[in-house]
């Protein structure tokens, strides 16, 4: 994504003449301090970026420079159409078809024909197995970011058929293998939490205006967030397998973090690393018929328990 943006920073001068850090940043949803490193990594690939100094200062284009072919190798012009496709996909309201007819217009023939010949061969699907996914609120929620409001929202927590209402103040969006994050403050919670955008039902802006803080990076806290995801294991490792019948039904209860398996006649099966079996009895249960935990045998066994139970509260 750095090589769009810088290509979107230098655009972005070069049309509107002068624009401060603080106001790039929010047009590419980074820090103030991504922006610093981007307009260096400009300078040092020769485009000439000048720093107005003064409370109406900023940066702008040397006057005169017009963004030329060379600013790009064929490797580079590739990726960046290449990467194009995947962000129409991920975010199919962003402007990026667009930029990109325009971008197309200053490479030389030669290009043209190499990025034509890439999308016949290379191919990035970024949508969802079995249905798309729902992220209806991203446009509300980017819109929010932007404008730097506090929102509402309703998301599952310890009943995922229960949302509960959160006060948010929304710091950034993340996509994830073509998941959209939210990464937000959350006022209950009192710390910085994230939302999957597909599993939250309701999004409403408050006419609260909240500060980002200055040391808060979408980078630093996404890889660190991921860290600590990866590193969380739980005592069991469960594997459970549900039937091509409700396959898809299925991939709309998990919470991220199951491994899912796709079998040849269409069932699935989820791995996961769990400290008890709460959750997982009720998972396996709730898909009745056409679920079976294949191990360990432990919950094997109670899974069986409970269904016994159900058996016997019909016959009475």
């Amino acid at each position: 994504m750095k090589t769009e943006r810088l290509l979107g920073i230098a655009l972005l001068l070069q049309s509107r003449k002068k624009l401060t850090a603080k106001e790039l940043a929010g047009i590419f949803e980074v820090s103030v301090r991504t922006i610093y490193r981007d307009i260096n990594s400009l300078c040092l690939a020769k485009v000439p970026v000048v720093a107005l100094p003064g409370p109406e200062g900023g940066y702008s284009l040397m006057e005169g420079y017009e963004l030329s072919p060379s600013f790009f190798t064929s490797e580079e012009a590739i990726s960046l159409f290449l990467g194009g496709s995947v962000i129409e996909q991920v975010d199919p309201k962003a402007a990026i078809r667009q930029a990109l007819i325009k971008i197309e217009s200053i490479l030389p023939e030669e290009y043209r024909r190499e990025i034509k010949e890439a999308h016949k061969s290379i191919l990035f699907d970024m949508t969802s197995w079995f249905g798309k996914k729902r992220e209806d609120y991203l446009k509300d929620i980017r819109e929010a970011i932007l404008k730097r409001k506090r929102l509402l929202i309703a998301y599952p927590s310890h009943c995922r058929l229960i949302p509960e209402e959160r006060k948010v103040a929304p710091y950034g969006l993340i996509c994830k293998a073509g998941v959209w994050y939210l990464a937000a403050y959350c006022h209950q919670r009192e710390q910085i939490r994230t939302f999957r955008i597909d599993r939250i039902k309701k999004v409403e802006e408050k006419e609260e205006p909240f500060i980002l803080p200055d040391d808060f990076d979408i980078n630093k806290y996404w890889k660190e967030s991921v860290k600590a995801f990866e590193e969380k294991r739980g005592e069991y490792r469960v594997k459970i397998k549900v039937d091509k019948q409700m396959a898809g039904i299925a991939r709309k209860y998990i919470w991220g973090g199951e491994d899912i398996i796709v079998q040849p006649d269409g069932s699935l099966i989820f791995q996961m690393d769990v400290d008890d079996f709460s959750y997982a009895t009720h998972f396996a249960l709730g898909f009745g018929q056409y679920a079976e935990v294949l191990e360990p045998k432990e919950l094997r066994e109670r899974v069986a328990q409970e269904a016994g139970k159900v058996v016997e509260r019909y016959k009475n």
